[in-house]
């Protein structure tokens, strides 16, 4: 996968670290701090985010749980960091539903919803898809117009 197309004896290491590296961070990352880290839509086969019926789902979906964190004035980011050992920024699905349903938030959720939500915030971590629960909060904050994740905050 790595071998060069110039001497096929030989191996691209940069291309290769950097893709080993990107699990863990984001390249150039200390150039940009202010960047997001996680894309929200994936980009290849079927997690493209589209403008369809699972995107207006989506939107429901959040526009629910936003209402929900604002009128409660519920802090959801600290619940999952608590699952987050590693600080990476993503929980697996059953951590995911789980922090939902301590916020008493998961009976807002049915089970398609968390299908499009696991979708829309999916991220590879180690062979396996987890939820960027980083990418979560913020869009919930955006949409319930508070800032529980801003650092000056904490």
């Amino acid at each position: 996968m790595y071998q060069s197309p110039k001497d096929p004896s030989q191996v691209e290491y940069m291309r290769f670290s950097d893709e080993i590296e990107s699990v863990f961070t984001r390249k150039d990352l200390e150039k940009m701090p202010t960047a997001r880290w996680f894309s929200l839509c994936r980009q290849s086969g079927s997690t493209v985010c589209s403008e369809s019926r699972e995107e207006q789902t989506l939107q429901k979906t959040m526009h629910r749980l936003a209402e929900r964190v604002r009128v409660r004035r519920i802090q959801i980011f600290p619940l999952f960091e608590d699952y987050d050992r590693v600080h990476i920024g993503s929980v697996t699905r059953s951590q995911f539903h789980r922090v939902l349903s301590e916020l008493e938030m998961g009976g807002l959720v049915n089970a398609m919803e968390f299908q499009i939500l696991y979708r829309k915030f999916d991220v590879r971590v180690g062979g396996r898809n987890d939820v960027n629960y980083i990418s979560f909060c913020q869009m919930i904050d955006d949409y319930a117009q508070t800032r529980w994740t801003d650092p000056a905050l904490k």
